[in-house]
């Protein structure tokens, strides 16, 4: 590559720079556009910032009984991951226990597809990211979060286990003190 050919995009000039150490030659069109889509992918992991994903679940409805459990399951979700900045990727289930207030279905996806676009970071930090914004945000009786996640550290490279799945639990209130209602979620999302 030109030395001018990334001038305008500093991130993109780095990356080809690091190929070019690496002994990666672009010596053809696949990689021409290499070092700007990285960049773009690596910028998909910075959209949101941890303190503002509580707005996400600001919006909601008066929910006049208490003893219901709401639980979405197979929620897609990725991160990337802070050790070796490759990604991984999976789902969530996501439960509560609400007290006075719900929010929309929509609004536990989009928590979950958010909190992985925060920075590089770990499933296990997600888990409970996903778990502290919802049960600070909405104050509920009782949160269950539960993650599974193939990662592609774990697939490509040190212990080649492609078809490994790590699994992560974050409870709080109710479902952390009550086995029942630990039970009964558990239950729900099929764990």
């Amino acid at each position: 590559m030109s030395e001018n050919f990334y001038a305008n995009d500093p991130v993109a000039s780095h990356l080809s720079d690091i190929l070019d150490l690496l002994g990666v030659v672009p010596n053809d069109q696949h990689f021409v556009d290499t070092p700007v889509r990285w960049r773009k992918m690596m910028q998909s992991f910075f959209q949101y910032k941890e303190a503002d994903l509580g707005e996400i679940l600001k919006a909601g409805f008066e929910e006049t009984q208490d003893n219901i459990l709401i639980v979405q399951r197979q929620i897609p979700f990725a991160g990337l991951c802070a050790h070796h900045l490759l990604p991984f990727w999976g789902t969530a289930a996501i439960g509560y226990l609400p007290r006075r207030r719900v929010v929309g279905l929509s609004k536990l996806a989009r928590l979950a597809y958010s909190a992985g676009r925060v920075s590089p970071s770990t499933q296990e930090h997600i888990t409970n990211l996903i778990a502290d914004t919802l049960f600070d945000t909405l104050e509920p009786i009782g949160v269950g979060v539960v993650t599974n996640a193939a990662h592609g550290c774990m697939a490509v490279r040190g212990v080649n286990a492609p078809q490994t799945v790590t699994t992560v639990n974050a409870l709080r209130g109710q479902m952390l003190l009550n086995p029942q209602a630990r039970a009964e979620f558990m239950q729900a999302v099929g764990d």
